[in-house]
């Protein structure tokens, strides 16, 4: 039992997960959610019957810049990997359009919506990346370009969350969580044994 101990604390120390939320945003009206409208408008509200109403685990709704009828919207979401292992982080989220567009994480297509499809705001879909490469250690940005491609009205609607490691103020060696937790096993095996 107490050789189990030992190796289930081992085991654990050497498996921590130690992710932080970096960011989160969402698109609410007056830009109150992180995923601003860029340019001079502050996002409004276009509600339509055939927009999904999921709930999304941060509080989003279907927004558009300007008049509802305008035929593009650009959006941002920003977040600082400053502090952060870059090569741990990752962006996930959910997102519609009524019609189409196309989301990149500074300047790299991560995601994309094409043609007038029902699809595209009657369900949120997922999107994200967990490639190293493309996050910067500093300012990140999200850039959602979204498109009216009908005579109708327009909307989008979003979550982001990023995910990271810390740096530690003093890094171990890989293997020097599970040193750590075999000399914990050990002492205690002697102690109690």
């Amino acid at each position: 039992m107490r050789l189990f101990l030992a190796a289930t604390l081992a085991f654990g120390l050497s498996t921590a997960a130690h992710a932080a939320v970096v960011g989160q945003g969402s698109t609410l009206a007056g830009d109150a959610g992180g995923i601003d409208a860029q340019g001079a408008d502050v996002s409004i509200v276009s509600d339509n019957d055939a927009y999904s109403d999921e709930i999304t685990v941060q509080p989003s709704e279907w927004v558009w810049v300007g008049s509802i009828n305008a035929p593009s919207a650009t959006f941002e979401f920003s977040f600082d990997l400053t502090g952060f292992d870059v090569s741990t982080a990752s962006l996930d989220g959910v997102w519609g359009v009524d019609n189409f567009g196309s989301i990149l994480l500074n300047g790299t297509l991560i995601a994309e919506l094409t043609g007038n499809v029902v699809d595209h705001f009657s369900i949120l879909r997922g999107y994200g990346t967990d490639d190293a490469g493309l996050f910067n250690q500093g300012l990140n940005t999200v850039t959602y370009a979204m498109f009216n491609g009908g005579p109708g009205p327009a909307a989008f609607r979003a979550t982001a969350v990023v995910e990271a490691d810390p740096i530690s103020a003093v890094p171990l060696p890989a293997g020097g969580l599970l040193l750590l937790g075999a000399l914990a096993g050990l002492g205690l095996r002697r102690r109690v044994g």
